[in-house]
C-alpha cells in the first residue's frame, strides 16, 4: 500500500513539474491562457470520472483530444517560434566541463563589459543618418544567424562598427551580431516579423530586429537612417526614440542581470 502510495505522489509531481516548465516557457504568449484553459478541462474531466459520470467525462476528453489538434493547427506560427527560441538555447556539454579557471576567467570578462563603443558608433552614425542594426546576443545560440553572414571575430571598436555601416560598405544591408564581448558576424540576414508589434511605417530593418527577439533572447538595437531615431526590442520589451543615455542604462542594467544570475 505504502508502494503505490508514494508511487502515486512521484506520478503527480513528475506531472507537475513538466507542466510547469511549459507554462514557464509559454508564459508571455498568447498561448498561455489556452494552456491553462487545457488543463482546467483536464481536471474537470477526471472529476467527472471520479464522481461517476463515465460518459460525460469520456466526452469531455474526446472534445479536448480534438480542441488541441486544432490549436495545434490554428497556432502553428506561435509554436513554431517557442520551440525556435527554446532550441537556440546555447546548451553546449562543453560550457559545462571547463575547468574553473577557465569559466571565472569567462565572468571577470563579462563583468567589465564595456558598451560604449556600441554606443559612441550608434551616436556618431545618429548625427550622420546612417541606418544600423545591432544584435547582442544573451543566452541564446545565435549561430544560424550568424552563419547567414561575413564571419568575423574582432573587439568591439566604435570605427569598425562605422565602417561596417557605412553606404558604400559591402556589409552594411546586415545586421551585426555581437556575441561574448565580440563582433562574431557582420550581414547577417535576420528573420522578418509577420506580427502588428510595430507600426506599418517602420521599415525592415524594425521588422527583422522583432523577428529576431521573437525566437531569441537577444537585445535588438536599430538605428533609421530616415529619422535617425533609436529602436530598442528584447523580451517583449519594444521602446520607440530611445536616447542613448536611456539606451546605455538598460545595457547596462539587462547584462548585469544575465551576469549574476550565470554565477
Amino acid at each position: 500500500m505504502s508502494i503505490v502510495y508514494w508511487a502515486s505522489i512521484w506520478d503527480v509531481a513528475i506531472v507537475v513539474v513538466v507542466l510547469a516548465i511549459a507554462f514557464f516557457y509559454i508564459r508571455r504568449t498568447v498561448l498561455a491562457n489556452l494552456f491553462l484553459l487545457i488543463i482546467a478541462l483536464f481536471l474537470l474531466g477526471e472529476f467527472l470520472a471520479y464522481i461517476g459520470l463515465k460518459l460525460l467525462s469520456d466526452f469531455l476528453f474526446l472534445s479536448l483530444q480534438l480542441a488541441i489538434i486544432a490549436l495545434l493547427i490554428v497556432f502553428q506560427p506561435e509554436l513554431r517560434r517557442l520551440f525556435l527560441r527554446f532550441a537556440s538555447v546555447d546548451i553546449q556539454m562543453k560550457h559545462w566541463f571547463r575547468i574553473r579557471r577557465m569559466s571565472n576567467q569567462r565572468k571577470k570578462t563579462k563583468e567589465i563589459t564595456n558598451w560604449e563603443p556600441v554606443i559612441t558608433a550608434l551616436q556618431n552614425m545618429q548625427s550622420e543618418r546612417i541606418g544600423a542594426i545591432v544584435i547582442i546576443a544573451r543566452k541564446s545560440a545565435l549561430s544560424y544567424y550568424a552563419e547567414s553572414g561575413v564571419l568575423m571575430d574582432a573587439q568591439i571598436n566604435a570605427r569598425l562598427l562605422e565602417a561596417i555601416f557605412q553606404p558604400q560598405s559591402p556589409l552594411h544591408d546586415g545586421a551585426v551580431i555581437i556575441k561574448n564581448n565580440r563582433i562574431v558576424s557582420a550581414s547577417a540576414i535576420l528573420p522578418v516579423s509577420e506580427g502588428q508589434a510595430i507600426s506599418g511605417r517602420k521599415g525592415l530593418r524594425h521588422r527583422a530586429a522583432i523577428g529576431l527577439v521573437e525566437r531569441t533572447d537577444a537585445v535588438a538595437i536599430v538605428l533609421s537612417e530616415e529619422t535617425g531615431k533609436l529602436f530598442m526590442a528584447h523580451d517583449d520589451y519594444i521602446e520607440e526614440d530611445v536616447s542613448i543615455e536611456s539606451l546605455r542604462k538598460r545595457l547596462k542594467r539587462l547584462f548585469t542581470e544575465d551576469t549574476k544570475s550565470k554565477d
